[in-house]
């Protein structure tokens, strides 16, 4: 789920991780979701630049709720095999680290086609490539030695998963432009039950 340069942040990947020349889907929800992207990536800017243990518990549970309730919906899709299973690690983080998960709450995109599909993993790769950079931070900011629960199984997955495979079927999922528009509005709605997420974790997950 930082502005660009920020996060990379928590959700995004740095500019300086892109490739020059993008393909004009990837462009499209770039450009279509940029504002909620940078709301949200600034919600979490601190697990850049000042990372704390309840920050970071906000942005597992964050997680775990959008993953659980997202990653079935897309096994069952025409991109099913690019969706991975992440929900389980993050789950491991919360229980290492004393925070019990927030309640799933149903994704409004049930039965997602090929061209919605393809906008919902755009924003679940998106958030697991911000995670490089957040493993990144909390190793250089000596996280580990001052957090003796720190648990970062998540982070160390989704950091290592190679994103060129889904970018290539997430541009062929969707090439006419009504199948661009549904990748599009997909991704927003992903943004939106991300933001939702984060609000009942700011709520429930206390210092």
């Amino acid at each position: 789920m930082g502005t660009d340069a920020a996060m990379a942040d928590a959700h995004g990947s740095r500019a300086a991780d892109r490739p020059a020349r993008e393909a004009p889907l990837r462009q499209l929800l770039r450009a279509g979701t940029r504002a909620p992207h940078e709301a949200l990536d600034a919600r979490l800017a601190g697990l850049a630049a000042a990372p704390t243990p309840h920050l970071y518990l906000r942005f597992l549970a964050m997680n775990h709720a959008a993953h659980a309730g997202m990653e079935p919906i897309l096994r069952a899709s025409a991109l099913g095999d690019l969706s991975g299973t992440l929900t389980p690690l993050l789950a491991e983080d919360l229980s290492a680290m004393g925070q019990g998960e927030l309640p799933v709450p149903p994704f409004k995109l049930g039965e997602p086609d090929a061209a919605e599909a393809a906008g919902l993993l755009y924003v679940l790769e998106g958030s697991r490539l911000g995670a490089r950079y957040i493993l990144l931070e909390l190793r250089r900011s000596g996280a580990a030695a001052r957090w003796p629960s720190l648990s970062t199984s998540y982070l160390e997955a989704a950091a290592a998963r190679g994103p060129e495979t889904v970018a290539e079927r997430i541009e062929r999922a969707a090439q006419s432009e009504p199948e661009r528009r549904r990748a599009l509005d997909a991704a927003v709605l992903a943004f939106a039950h991300f933001s939702a997420l984060l609000d009942r974790a700011e709520t429930e997950v206390r210092p």
